[in-house]
């Protein structure tokens, strides 16, 4: 049963998002406030998905909250660490990290991940930088 319910969340979500709303009326700060709440409530969705072990669905999320904000370095870090823990199997986890890091580089936790990442693809130049930048 629980497979089943899956299967039909995993084939309905395209479905939703297409039949979702979210950016018709776009432009006024009310809109910007909505597309905010709603960004946060899917990281936080995300949160409770990687808790349980269910990385898809929590990437999923993540990469909702960087559809509605992607100015938001925290859905970009969460993002890029989760496809990290799937195996990067697009090699974008490295852009969604550098792109949070850009926007908020005085946080040593995005440093921490982008050195993980580098490290599990063998690039320990970067690795090694990162690790460096994040003890700073």
């Amino acid at each position: 049963m629980e497979i089943l319910a899956r299967w039909l969340f995993l084939a309905l979500v395209p479905l939703m998002t297409l039949l979702t709303p979210i950016g018709q009326a776009a432009g006024s700060p009310r809109d910007s406030d909505a597309l905010s709440t709603l960004s946060l409530r899917a990281v936080g969705q995300g949160a409770v998905h990687l808790r349980s072990g269910e990385l898809f669905l929590a990437c999923y999320r993540f990469r909702e909250a960087v559809d509605l904000a992607p100015e938001w370095p925290m859905a970009r870090f969460e993002l890029g660490r989760c496809l990290r823990l799937l195996g990067d199997p697009h090699r974008e986890a490295r852009g969604h990290l550098r792109r949070a890091i850009a926007l908020q580089p005085r946080r040593q936790t995005f440093y921490l991940a982008l050195a993980r990442l580098a490290e599990d693809q063998g690039d320990l130049e970067v690795a090694r930088a990162s690790y460096t930048r994040a003890a700073q």
